[in-house]
């Protein structure tokens, strides 16, 4: 992964913090600055379209499919992407960012809100020592 010209290793922590922290915060709140926007998705090619403008305007190149989770397992699978490396599958192993009731591009308000519970549960078992 590239950002601002460097190459970084992602690492588990920093996947779950530029998804959800920085890049799905940012995508939440320009759905509910724009409810014409929230109308107007209607497909997942508007959500690639907001992950790549973050993306780009962050300085991160490189990035699979602009998801920083799918570029954490694409590193942990040495360049053949496994969701079973997914952040969020670690935490859940249902957890699939196309499931019908939280796909990230048709229903990303919904996404956001399932990290929000994965990144609750991720941090409580983080304190214990689990993963």
């Amino acid at each position: 992964m590239r950002a601002n010209n460097q190459e970084i290793a992602l690492t588990l922590d920093m996947a779950w913090d530029l998804c959800l922290n920085q890049q799905w915060n940012w995508i939440k709140a320009q759905i509910e600055a724009w409810p014409k926007l929230s109308k107007a998705l209607t497909s997942d090619v508007d959500i690639e379209g907001l992950k790549d403008q973050w993306c780009r305007e962050n300085g991160f190149e490189d990035i699979w499919v602009n998801c920083f989770f799918c570029e954490y397992a694409d590193q942990q699978q040495l360049g053949g992407r496994d969701c079973d490396k997914c952040p969020g599958r670690l935490v859940d192993p249902k957890f699939h960012c196309e499931q019908s009731e939280y796909h990230f591009g048709l229903n990303p308000l919904a996404f956001h809100a399932e990290l929000v519970r994965l990144n609750n549960i991720r941090l409580g078992l983080k304190e214990f020592g689990t993963i």
